[in-house]
């Protein structure tokens, strides 16, 4: 189920809007997270396993030391996803019913037809997400030094 689908009964049911902008971003942004990082624990290498069975390498440490380091580039490609999901889910919460945000700016000049402040607010939320992502961007990159 998209998680658009849950901005009416979100706000409907929880007690602001607030929470409930925040229960629909993170139901949107909770599953590319998981399941990437299942996909990447998934993915790790026979070898490293063998490697690990070998030096008795098991439970917390096994996960830390093994598990973590070859699953963070699915992680960081699961956060990527859910981020630019964080933002297009929180626009579009503020478009049902917000007093403010970027979501409520564009919604409100597009119903009195001030068409380029709203093409400038979606020029802005476009330029926030693109700030974000890139931040995103360097910090994998400085944490991931070893994938090139």
């Amino acid at each position: 189920m998209p998680p658009t689908v849950c901005i009416p009964y979100a706000i409907a049911v929880l007690p602001t809007f607030r929470l409930s902008a925040i229960f629909v971003v993170f139901v949107g942004a909770y599953w590319p997270v998981f399941l990437n990082t299942a996909a990447g624990a998934q993915a790790l290498d026979g070898r490293h396993r063998d490697s690990a069975r070998v030096l008795e390498v098991r439970g917390v440490e096994y996960l830390w030391r093994i598990v973590l380091p070859a699953a963070l580039p699915h992680v960081f490609s699961g956060m990527a996803v859910a981020l630019a999901l964080s933002f297009i889910l929180l626009t579009v919460a503020e478009l049902f019913g917000a007093n403010a945000g970027l979501g409520r700016f564009v919604q409100y000049y597009a119903d009195y037809a001030d068409y380029p402040r709203m093409v400038a607010g979606i020029l802005y939320t476009g330029l926030v997400t693109f700030v974000s992502m890139e931040l995103l961007e360097r910090l994998r990159r400085r944490l991931l030094f070893w994938v090139r």
